[in-house]
């Protein structure tokens, strides 16, 4: 891309950076906010922040290509961007390149990007207070599965204790039919048992997997949060310094 071209923002470019439409990604968006019809793609990509210097160009290219932005030389041929004007005998023809494109193009300010990081952050507290009824709400479930399990258990235990008795009364008896059934129904019961408990111990056990599954995510979305907050907060600062800088420099030129 040549870096001397100077962009102007198209109707949908403009409907985009007012907010009218919200079809751009966050840092597309920062890139057309930057566009302001005076400054070239090189003058732009000096006073950007480092982070974002690199991705310029092909913001730039995706946004020609999405008709939000337009070399600003094209203009005056393209007739339906002409400005029509009052008939005046001094100025017959008054094109595009005579109007002003400043006044509705604001590059972001530290105080726009210190409003988003104090955004990012907020987001960060409503993650985290959610991760924490998700993990208290996970901790009351596994309690409540942990207890079934060892009433499954104790109920085992009494089934095993009655098959034995079974088989007791059987014996003393002498009755080798009602020994055979009662075998039969105290494995039964057994079996019926060691399933449920299996059943049981499968979701604890896919419990416990959901529950590192939220906190690993948690974490993860925290730590992008945490970066994300501390770039955009270096991002300010560079900005303002640069501003100051800027301030400076036209203060001693001045003077």
């Amino acid at each position: 891309m040549n870096e001397k071209i100077i962009f102007v923002r198209t109707e949908s470019g403009e409907d985009e950076a007012r907010g009218r439409t919200a079809l751009l990604s966050k840092d597309i968006k920062r890139a057309l906010l930057m566009v302001d019809g005076t400054a070239s793609v090189a003058e732009i990509m000096k006073r950007s922040s480092p982070s974002l210097r690199s991705m310029l160009q092909d913001m730039f290219i995706e946004l020609a290509r999405g008709s939000y932005i337009q070399d600003k030389s094209r203009v005056v041929r393209s007739p339906q961007l002409v400005a029509p004007q009052a008939a005046s005998p001094k100025k017959p023809d008054v094109g595009v390149e005579e109007l002003d494109f400043t006044a509705a193009f604001r590059v972001p300010t530290s105080a726009m990007m210190a409003e988003e990081a104090a955004r990012l952050a907020r987001e960060k507290d409503r993650v985290e207070a959610e991760a924490q009824a998700a993990r208290q709400k996970a901790g009351e479930e596994a309690a409540r599965l942990k207890a079934e399990q060892a009433a499954f258990a104790a109920a085992q235990v009494a089934s095993a204790q009655a098959r034995e008795e079974a088989q007791k009364a059987a014996v003393r008896a002498g009755i080798e039919a009602e020994q055979e059934h009662a075998r039969i129904r105290a494995e039964e019961q057994a079996k019926a048992a060691r399933v449920k408990a299996e059943s049981v111990a499968h979701e604890l056990a896919e419990r416990v997997k959901v529950e590192q599954e939220t906190a690993r995510v948690v974490a993860q979305a925290r730590s992008q949060l945490d970066a994300e907050v501390a770039r955009l907060k270096a991002e300010a600062a560079a900005h303002a310094r640069q501003e100051i800088e800027t301030a400076q420099r036209l203060a001693a030129e001045e003077a």
